[in-house]
């Protein structure tokens, strides 16, 4: 404001000048603010003249007023350094404070190296969460500062999982390790000692003075493959087995019995399961309840086509799109054990096409083994004097490539199989046409020769 003069206030000053006079004008600096702010994952605090952040990030002062700054780093972090104000690197930051400045200190979690172990005789491997161990193949990752990293052992078929030591975990339990330094765990694994589980999906099927009895593997293997199956059926001697299904015999017509099934490894035998009743009959009729096509796709294994066995030869049958190298395999599975194979033919309906052999291993399926059968025709399949009397047949086409099963091979087909490129046959089975495992552009290829050929 205005002195002397008679002037005062900060409006304008009218002086009548009569005698000498002084009149002084008074400026003041403007005050100017600092503000402080906190970057990055880790955690900290700035503290200088009228500064306690967080809390208190601001400061008011008189221009060119010089500001010491000091970072402290929280627990697990690092202070990594200044922006804004002049300052950088990690030291104390004097910031000149000439007008509204902005100064930002960057704190970041420490990290730390997690180590997985293994040790025993058995196998496994060691998981994490959050994502980064995956042991096996890798077993040491980096985490931040407090994370909490929950270990899964998953022991190896044969194996199991015994414990836990080290990083504060200890038991078969889980394993969860808070990340405030370096830590090493250890996953022990031992060969597993356990018989399997009771065989799943028991039935049995009547015959005469036997039985035949189907399953499907345990829930559990006991943590080592199983060797065998035993099917037991009343007062009969007990029949073992490597697969479903095992024909019981020598039991009497007449009396109902129930068999029961165990699997056994080499920790011993598991608990058995039961089937239905049944009773063995010297008349039970035979019927055929299922056929299919069987095809070798290298490491995939056997992959099968269901086949519509009782549809017309003429009419729109089953079409077995895959190559005819080394012939074809026909499975026809009876409702009864077949103690009497028969003899195979494969015409056209009228003329022989090839040469079938049938056989079984005394259960109720027959193999069939087409040999020299033409591609591009329609085949029927017979299997005469089955249990020493039965006939049974079944109508399928053969066409290379024709992965749609409409009878004729174009570009459909070709565009089905492309879709699938890359595929295993254990999900697409009739598209690995030249049975190489995987779908890839040899099956297209092949598709490709064939296109325009039709069934006749």
């Amino acid at each position: 404001g205005w002195s002397g003069g008679g002037c005062s206030g900060t409006g304008t000053c009218s002086v009548t000048v009569s005698a000498a006079t002084t009149v002084t004008a008074t400026f003041t600096l403007l005050p100017v603010t600092l503000t402080v702010a906190t970057a990055g994952n880790g955690t900290g605090s700035v503290a200088g003249t009228g500064i306690s952040c967080p809390g208190d990030c601001t400061e008011t002062v008189a221009p060119g007023t010089v500001i010491a700054l000091t970072a402290t780093p929280g627990a697990g972090s690092n202070f990594t350094g200044w922006s804004g104000g002049g300052c950088s690197g990690t030291g104390v930051c004097n910031v000149t404070v000439n007008a509204a400045t902005s100064v930002t200190a960057t704190f970041t979690l420490q990290t730390f190296t997690l180590t997985i172990t293994r040790s025993g005789v058995g196998t496994g491997t060691v998981t994490s969460s959050p994502a980064g161990i995956a042991c096996g193949a890798t077993c040491a990752s980096v985490f931040n500062f407090g994370t909490v990293v929950a270990l899964t052992a998953s022991p190896a078929i044969g194996s199991t999982f015994t414990g836990w030591s080290g990083g504060g975990c200890s038991g078969t339990g889980s394993c969860n390790v808070t990340m405030s330094a370096a830590a090493t765990v250890n996953a022990a694994f031992a060969i597993a000692t356990n018989p399997p589980g009771a065989p799943t999906s028991v039935s049995a099927t009547a015959g005469n003075a036997l039985a035949l009895v189907s399953f499907a593997a345990p829930l559990s293997d006991g943590g080592s493959p199983v060797t065998s199956y035993t099917a037991t059926c009343g007062a009969a001697n007990p029949v073992s087995g490597a697969t479903s299904p095992i024909t019981v015999t020598g039991l009497a017509n007449g009396v109902a019995v129930t068999c029961t099934v165990t699997a056994t490894n080499i920790n011993g035998t598991g608990p058995g399961a039961s089937s239905n009743s049944v009773t063995p009959s010297a008349g039970a009729a035979i019927a055929l309840s299922s056929v299919v096509s069987r095809k070798s796709h290298a490491a995939a294994g056997n992959q099968d086509l269901t086949v519509a066995f009782a549809t017309p030869l003429a009419g729109l049958i089953t079409v077995e799109p895959r190559t005819n190298t080394g012939g074809h395999t026909l499975r026809l599975t009876f409702n009864v054990p077949v103690n009497s194979v028969g003899t195979a033919t494969v015409t056209d309906g009228t003329n022989a096409i090839g040469t079938a052999s049938a056989s079984s291993d005394g259960s109720n399926v027959v193999t069939v083994t087409l040999t020299g059968v033409p591609d591009n025709r329609r085949a029927q399949v017979s299997v005469n004097n089955v249990n020493g009397s039965f006939l049974a047949q079944a109508n399928i086409g053969f066409l290379v490539g024709d992965v749609t099963g409409n009878g004729k091979v174009n570009a459909t087909d070709l565009s089905a199989i492309k879709a699938r490129s890359g595929q295993s046959a254990t999900t697409a089975a009739i598209y690995d046409i030249k049975g190489s495992g995987t779908v890839d552009i040899t099956d297209v290829a092949a598709a490709k020769a064939r296109s325009g050929q039709r069934l006749p």
